[in-house]
């Protein structure tokens, strides 16, 4: 569920003092409010995880904060393990071209990406045709210019990305303003 919510806390809150509110206005069961974790968007993409004690006060104005359940896999995951978790954002064409809501992804070691590919159809909910016209690239240190580099279905990703990488998802922005048509003009 996507929905926005104003949340007042005291300027010498902390993002800790956020969940309370957010459970009740989000209806949110107990035993998951231990799961919620919020994280910093700007320009379309993951800027940094927020922990229960980061300062209220600290959030830039310009900067979104998104609340998401911890997707089981990453609770499940030992803390030696080699697989980590990497920020992922939707864009169209140009990763400047960015749209909808990233997200945290979990990065499994010595995964082949067709089965990484699974795991993002299931994590986004784009299945069927829609995911098939999706592109994937590594975006080198998160860049808004950099030059995509596309990854295959035999490719391992955890040996493709390595860094402030993130990973890029391209395809068509469903949700594009119509006075924005202008955009999709081809002149020739």
């Amino acid at each position: 569920m996507q929905d926005p919510y104003d949340i007042l806390v005291p300027k010498q809150g902390v993002i800790g003092d956020v969940l309370p509110v957010l459970q009740k206005r989000a209806s949110l069961p107990d035993e998951i409010i231990e799961q919620i974790r919020f994280f910093e968007v700007h320009s379309g993409k993951v800027y940094k995880l927020l922990n229960q004690t980061y300062p209220v006060t600290n959030i830039n104005e310009f900067m979104t904060i998104y609340a998401e359940r911890t997707p089981e896999e990453e609770l499940r995951m030992d803390k030696d393990s080699p697989d980590h978790p990497i920020c992922c954002f939707h864009y169209e064409k140009d990763p400047s071209r960015y749209h909808g809501v990233p997200f945290i992804f979990l990065l499994k070691e010595g995964e082949v990406f067709r089965e990484t590919k699974e795991r993002l159809s299931k994590r986004t909910g784009i299945k069927g045709k829609q995911f098939d016209k999706v592109k994937f690239a590594v975006i080198r240190g998160g860049q808004t210019y950099a030059r995509p580099a596309y990854v295959d279905d035999d490719d391992i990703l955890s040996e493709k990305m390595s860094g402030d990488d993130q990973l890029g998802l391209e395809h068509l922005n469903k949700t594009r303003n119509p006075w924005a048509a202008h955009e999709r003009l081809n002149i020739r």
